[in-house]
């Protein structure tokens, strides 16, 4: 691996969340070993690497995820692999991904029809399934904070019990997000049971003080 593909590894990984992607990280090292391992390509004649950089099968992977909704599936598996990514561990196992994804349109397509699933998180899903690490870990962190309101607890628990029962082939792409939704909403829960403990204990205190003021105001009657 080049010094080029070296930074490029750490720069995907190191973007990922240890807490919540712990098992891409895992596969992005596994697959960085396997590149390593392997026996180098046959000599076509030329004494270094000619095809597309690194950056070139980059941007060419950011097209294909820009428009990846927008084009029928047929049409995305053909241009992933089409893109000769071997070279790139990193790219390679980017693309893997996306050809997961890509294979599970129609389930996608059922999750966005589902009403008894929250849009907002079906949209963030879509959103993150085809992302590039950096923001795929902003996406997850947006709908973390929003699972921690109240309002959006109960639906970010539901989303995610709905994606494990109803639809576990995408639930197993992100299932350290979904656990944390369900963890989120957990908080959030014990937050607003604190709330109202608090409210009601300033509440009694109010009415402590006021008793005791009417106490003393007779007293001194």
């Amino acid at each position: 691996m080049s010094d080029a593909q070296q930074v490029e590894y750490l720069r995907s990984v190191l973007a990922l969340d240890p807490a919540s992607r712990t098992e891409s990280i895992l596969a992005a090292r596994e697959l960085r070993r396997a590149s390593k391992q392997a026996p180098a390509a046959p000599s076509t004649g030329s004494a270094h690497y000619r095809g597309p950089s690194h950056q070139q099968l980059s941007a060419e992977l950011a097209n294909v995820r820009e428009s990846f909704f927008e084009r029928p599936p047929d049409v995305v598996a053909a241009e992933l692999a089409a893109l000769p990514l071997a070279r790139f561990a990193d790219l390679e196992y980017a693309a893997a991904r996306l050809v997961r994804v890509n294979a599970l349109r129609n389930k996608l397509d059922q999750l966005a029809a589902d009403a008894s699933a929250d849009a907002f998180l079906v949209r963030k899903l879509q959103q993150l399934l085809v992302a590039e690490p950096t923001e795929a870990a902003s996406l997850r962190s947006q709908a973390l904070l929003a699972a921690r309101q109240p309002k959006q607890a109960k639906a970010s628990r539901r989303f995610a019990e709905t994606l494990s029962k109803s639809y576990p082939e995408l639930a197993e792409l992100e299932k350290e997000w979904l656990q944390q939704l369900k963890q989120a909403s957990g908080v959030a829960r014990d937050s607003r049971k604190w709330s109202v403990r608090f409210i009601a204990i300033a509440l009694g205190v109010l009415m402590l003080i006021s008793l005791l003021r009417d106490f003393l105001q007779w007293l001194n009657s």
